[in-house]
């Protein structure tokens, strides 16, 4: 969710220089002590009044922000602080214990444990080392939650937020334990949730805090093996950033070098180790690393080795260095081991972060292993048929294909017709570019022997060829992963698909469709497409006029009625986030799986039956079968059904085809339901933006997401938010080149406010800059770093850039 630390900003820039801080800097002069004495009394007399909070509100001392006192000794720290709960009888973290826990060790557990904990828990707990030391968490005896759903933890699960600085430790389901974690700050928030279905034992944590943490570890590095280092303990001086070794575990969790951002301290030498259920794989995905530099003779001053296995003895997946992003990598089990090591850093270098999940890969039998078929063995198959269908080697959805294959089919069609395409199933080994298995599908330029002339319906032959020539191909598809291709059409009566594998990671392959058909109209760049032989000018789309049958022009255009709430949001700019009125932002849905009802991510209603969201948050819909989820409408509780919800299934979604994965690229989709909403005063539909937002404009961001321990879990939450200048969130120590165009930035320098897990696809809505005072969709949700931290702000996609595919693609498909 929408995650905050109530700000107030000082006069000087930074934090509060007190009056006797200014006096204890100044001589201990006769005159001096009397302005000084003026001086405190200034500020004893002003500063309490600065801050004069309405009725029904408190005032938090420490950052001087009103919050509302139905979130006093709620269980949650509303003041920055926690002032807020710090005068207020026991209070239960829902599972029995207390939910405040500041002690150099003890235990906290599930409620009922060791025997099965109840239904609809939401459950915190603050730990807090009294010295301000680093803190260990150890799962012990039991640990059994409900499994995990789509390789994630949707249902019961504990989740693990380091605090100051803030960093997701992962979430954790099933009944394997995460292994120790050993935490960068004296500060940490677990949170146990459950739903209304399965249960289990429950777990139980046991916390350590201290300046000596010792770690043993049941392997020695190759170091050691050398005789170069003597022991496994790090010291607390020299490597006070890299305590022992980093355990991770969960279905996903983020990772990133000591004081990410900031040049890390040298001599460096830290150790991270993530472990998923047996069974599964890690997908580990970098997000940005800028160690040592890269050479010619390999990685000076700096480097980052990834191994695929539980330490440094497993094999070598690659090492790293410089800043040059490196591609998505997976493991063959479930361990991966990483290690930082640099001897200096004068260049001033930052570190890396990276994300991780856990992947379930069914584990294949034997791989088939034959004669190649025709088309695989060295010559192209020539394939002249009016329909059919192509397959990786002896595909049978249960083997692996086999390695280092290359296979090329080339299909003819009658003159004046084209291929369509399509895709039953397919997986394929992912990789960046789709550079190791790939299938890539070319237009041919080149005239196979007069073939194509003498074709006639129902004709089917099949002969051996050369292969082709590239300079007669021009590639059309480069294909790779696991999800489901969308359909490819040809520019000509002549295709050339070609497969190939390299030597490791095989999948299960490809089974495809294609027939011939007419060639549909395409309309020019300056043209809309109404249907498949129709189009008109961009001019004339949203005239006022229906220029295409069915009006599927004038769709998605601007409203009377769009764009204002008939009831009204609390819009007062000040920071921080808050509920939100009920039914005060009626285009916000929340996106849910029908066969359990939690949020997964956000979304935006454009149209009575249309809604826009991020493509992240359905990219690992592998099949593209989306009846499984539902959106809903007038939502404001997430866990209580509010009496203006309205629940609709979707049919279909038309991901951006631009979307880029490990870039986030043009993260935006479209969401068609079977069915329109009703719109009333609980539910309508926001405006799509006439021009783009600039810079400084205020703006809010909604949803339901992660609060981190903020207020309001659990209920829609807004957040004012600015729009930062591009120029600023592109500079190396915010996002450098991650910041692509079709991105923008929205939030504060200092961090503090900003959208989060399960914000993802939400709506960033400014008031029309025409005076109108609507609401516009100005940003899609799609990614940031660290919530709320500093240089960190929320990152959007700019709705404006794709005014003309959001039309065009509900027309085509209305």
């Amino acid at each position: 969710m929408i995650w905050y630390n109530s700000l107030y900003h000082m006069v000087s820039g930074g934090d509060l220089y007190s009056a006797t801080d200014f006096c204890a800097d100044m001589d201990v002069l006769v005159l001096h002590t009397y302005i000084c004495f003026l001086f405190m009394l200034v500020i004893v007399k002003i500063e309490p009044a600065a801050i004069a909070c309405p009725g029904s509100t408190t005032l938090c001392n420490t950052t001087h922000t009103c919050i509302e006192n139905k979130y006093i000794c709620d269980g949650d720290r509303d003041c920055d602080d926690g002032e807020d709960e710090a005068n207020c009888e026991f209070k239960e973290s829902g599972c029995g214990d207390g939910s405040y826990h500041i002690a150099q060790t003890g235990t906290i557990s599930s409620k009922n444990y060791p025997l099965n904990y109840t239904s609809y828990l939401h459950c915190q707990w603050y730990i807090s080392s009294p010295d301000n030391t680093t803190l260990q968490l150890e799962f012990i005896e039991i640990f059994d939650l409900e499994k995990p759903r789509h390789n994630q933890c949707l249902y019961d699960f504990v989740s693990v937020l380091q605090l100051s600085p803030s960093l997701s430790l992962g979430r954790f389901c099933g009944g394997t334990p995460p292994g120790p974690m050993l935490l960068n700050a004296s500060k940490v928030l677990v949170e146990f949730q459950s739903d209304g279905q399965k249960s289990g034992y429950g777990f139980k944590l046991r916390w350590t805090s201290g300046n000596n943490i010792i770690y043993s570890h049941g392997h020695q590095s190759r170091a050691q093996e050398s005789g170069q280092i003597q022991t496994t303990q790090v010291s607390t001086t020299a490597h006070s950033q890299c305590l022992g070794q980093f355990e991770y575990g969960g279905d996903l969790g983020h990772i990133s070098s000591p004081n990410y951002g900031q040049p890390y301290m040298t001599p460096l030498y830290c150790r991270w180790q993530i472990t998923v259920s047996p069974g599964y794989r890690v997908s580990l995905q970098f997000l940005s690393i800028d160690i040592g530099e890269a050479t010619v003779n390999g990685c000076a001053s700096g480097r980052l080795e990834v191994y695929d296995g539980p330490d440094d003895g497993a094999p070598l997946i690659d090492t790293y260095c410089g800043d040059v992003m490196p591609t998505p990598l997976m493991t063959s089990d479930n361990t991966l081991y990483l290690v930082m090591t640099a001897d200096n850093n004068t260049a001033g270098r930052v570190g890396f972060q990276a994300n991780y999940m856990s992947l379930y890969i069914e584990p294949p039998t034997t791989t088939t292993i034959g004669p190649p078929p025709p088309g695989c063995d060295g010559t192209a198959l020539v394939i002249i048929s009016m329909s059919g269908y192509i397959t990786t080697p002896y595909y049978d959805h249960q083997n692996v294909y086999a390695d280092r294959v290359d296979c090329e089919w080339i299909l003819l069609a009658p003159p004046g017709q084209v291929f369509l395409i399509s895709f039953v199933e397919f997986d394929l080994e992912q990789s960046g570019g789709c550079d190791s298995d790939y299938l890539r599908i070319y237009n041919d330029n080149e005239d196979r022997l007069g073939f194509s002339n003498n074709l006639t319906n129902g004709t089917i032959a099949v002969r051996n060829e050369t292969l082709s020539d590239v300079n007669h191909l021009t590639e059309i598809a480069n294909l790779c992963g696991q999800m489901l291709p969308y359909s490819v059409e040809s520019n000509n009566s002549t295709v050339v698909l070609r497969f190939h594998s390299d030597e490791q990671y095989g999948s299960y392959g490809f089974n495809l469709t294609y027939l011939t058909k007419v060639p549909e109209v395409k309309c020019s760049a300056g043209q809309f497409q109404c249907d498949s032989v129709h189009c008109i000018d961009r001019s004339a789309v949203c005239d006022g006029q229906a220029n295409c049958d069915g009006g599927v022009d004038e769709l998605i255009c601007p409203s009377l009625s769009c764009g204002l709430p008939a009831i009204q949001p609390e819009v007062a700019r000040i920071v921080g986030g808050t509920e939100a009125v009920e039914g005060a932002w009626p285009w916000t849905l929340s996106i849910v799986d029908k066969e359990r009802p939690g949020h997964i991510c956000g979304a935006t209603l454009i149209h009575p039956k249309w809604a826009l969201s991020a493509a992240h948050c359905f990219e690992r819909v592998f099949s593209r079968n989306y009846e499984q989820f539902a959106l809903v409408a007038g939502r404001h509780h997430l866990l209580l059904t509010d009496s203006h919800e309205q629940w609709r299934f979707v049919d279909n979604v038309y991901m951006n085809r631009e979307y880029l994965s490990a870039t986030s690229e043009n993260d935006i989709a479209l969401i068609k339901l079977k069915q329109p909403f009703n719109l009333n005063d609980y539910v309508s539909l926001v405006c799509l933006p006439e021009q783009r937002v600039t810079p400084g404009t205020p703006c809010y961001i909604t949803g339901w997401g992660e609060t981190l321990g903020t207020c309001c879990s659990n209920l829609l939450k807004q957040a004012l938010v600015p729009i930062m200048n591009s120029s600023l969130c592109s500079e190396p120590e915010y996002y450098g080149s991650r910041l692509m165009d079709h991105m923008m930035c929205a939030g504060y320098p200092e961090g503090g406010v900003d959208s989060c897990d399960g914000d993802s696809g939400g709506p960033l809505v400014c008031q029309s800059p025409t005076g109108s005072r609507r609401w516009e969709l100005q940003g899609v949700t799609s990614w940031g770093l660290l919530c709320a931290s500093a240089k960190s702000p929320g990152v959007y996609t700019v709705v404006d850039d794709y005014i003309f595919w959001i039309r065009q693609t509900i027309a085509i498909h209305i």
